[in-house]
């Protein structure tokens, strides 16, 4: 009896050209991972037909479809307010050096408020809920201390119209 040379395909760092959702699998050099679909492929019987029937795949195309389409988290927090107030602290403060922040903060309150737009609120909601997460709080005190924040900052339009509960921040 015969025995017959079994070929095994191994990931290739060049498929990640052709295929810019694939990378190779820590685990397995005989497999690649679908960065879209978070799941392994295994390449070791057809090798590169396998990335290309995968990404023919309607499960495929829908995730690569709603991941293109829905908005990232990073959108909520590279928007940076602090660079608008002291552009306009800068301003009051050309006018008159010595009073420039109370003259900012008199020219500034139409600026701020258009600030405070849903898009703000939501980047505080997200931002909050991030914090919760990462500082593993428990939803109830998290929830407890969005209450709060209208409370510590009454001059804050965003802290009064925060009404994140723990089931909406879990």
């Amino acid at each position: 009896m015969r025995r017959t040379k079994v070929s095994v395909t191994h990931y290739c760092p060049n498929y990640k050209t052709e295929f810019s959702w694939v990378d190779e699998d820590k685990q397995c050099t005989t497999k690649a991972y679908c960065n879209v679909c978070k799941k392994s492929i295994d390449l070791s019987s057809v090798g590169k037909t396998a990335l290309t029937s995968h990404a023919k795949g309607s499960k495929h195309n829908l995730k690569l479809k709603f991941q293109k389409e829905s908005l990232k988290v990073d959108r909520f927090l590279t928007q940076n307010l602090t660079t608008e107030i002291t552009a306009v602290v800068s301003a009051s403060a050309q006018k008159e050096p010595s009073e420039g922040l109370s003259n900012a903060l008199k020219d500034s309150g139409s600026m701020i408020k258009n600030f405070l737009t849903s898009d703000q609120f939501t980047r505080a909601e997200i931002l909050w809920c991030l914090t919760t997460v990462s500082k593993l709080f428990s939803n109830r005190g998290a929830a407890e201390a969005v209450t709060m924040f209208a409370d510590v900052f009454p001059d804050s339009e965003i802290a009064a119209k925060m009404k994140l509960q723990k089931d909406k921040i879990g």
